[in-house]
């Protein structure tokens, strides 16, 4: 699957330091696209951002590989 073009976007964003939180990065990405392209169903992703510590590595690193 290609990559989305917003994912460029905001790479530019975080070296330039104007991203700094989940937030700023669904304000272009939208949470339905990363989710998707992390492969974690709504209650997944919504659980890990309201606790932070229930990321794993992979789903980290996964969204890294897609920016």
């Amino acid at each position: 699957m290609a990559k989305d073009k917003r994912y460029t976007a905001v790479k530019a964003l975080i070296e330039s330091g104007n991203i700094k939180s989940f937030d700023d990065l669904f304000s272009i990405v939208p949470k339905t696209v990363v989710r998707e392209d992390i492969g974690l169903n709504y209650y997944g992703l919504d659980s890990k951002l309201k606790n932070g510590r229930k990321f794993l590595l992979q789903d980290l690193l996964k969204m890294a590989e897609k920016i």
